[in-house]
C-alpha cells in the first residue's frame, strides 16, 4: 500500500510538471511569431486527482517559490508521506513537475493550468496516467 500511496504521489507532481512545444515554422521558410502567452505563476495550492497502480487517488501539491527565484514545495496525500517537489518548469501555461518518491525514484507530473484548472499526466517507472485537478484560490 505504501508504494501505491508513493506512485500516487509522484503522479500528482507529474501532473504539475507539463511543459509546451515550441512554434514550428511557417510554410515558406518564414519563422512562425513567438509564442506571447504569459507564463503561468506556479505558485499556490492544488488539488490533484489521478490513478496509480490502479488506484484513484487525490493529492494535494503546494508550490512555493525559493529565495533564489526556483520553485519547490510538497505533494502530499491519504496513507502517503509528504514527498519534496525537487524542480517546476513553467513554460506559458504548462508546468512539468518533479517529485522524489519514497523509493526514491522519481516522478514526473505535466500539467496545462486553464484558469483555475488542471489537466495532464503523470508518470514514473512502470505506472502512469492522465490527472485533473483545480488550483486552489
Amino acid at each position: 500500500m505504501n508504494r501505491r500511496l508513493a506512485l500516487f504521489s509522484v503522479a500528482a507532481l507529474a501532473f504539475f510538471a507539463v511543459g509546451s512545444g515550441t512554434a514550428a515554422a511557417q510554410s515558406g521558410g518564414t519563422p512562425a511569431p513567438a509564442d506571447t502567452t504569459a507564463a503561468v505563476d506556479p505558485v499556490g495550492t492544488y488539488v490533484i486527482y489521478l490513478t496509480a497502480q490502479g488506484n484513484a487517488m487525490t493529492l494535494i501539491h503546494k508550490i512555493e517559490k525559493k529565495a533564489d527565484g526556483t520553485f519547490g514545495g510538497s505533494v502530499t496525500g491519504e496513507g502517503i508521506p509528504a514527498l519534496p517537489i525537487n524542480s517546476v518548469k513553467v513554460t506559458g501555461k504548462t508546468m512539468r513537475v518533479s517529485v522524489t518518491a519514497p523509493d526514491g525514484s522519481e516522478a514526473i507530473m505535466t500539467m496545462v493550468l486553464d484558469g483555475d484548472q488542471v489537466t495532464g499526466e503523470w508518470s514514473m517507472n512502470g505506472d502512469g496516467s492522465k490527472l485533473t485537478g483545480k488550483k486552489q484560490p
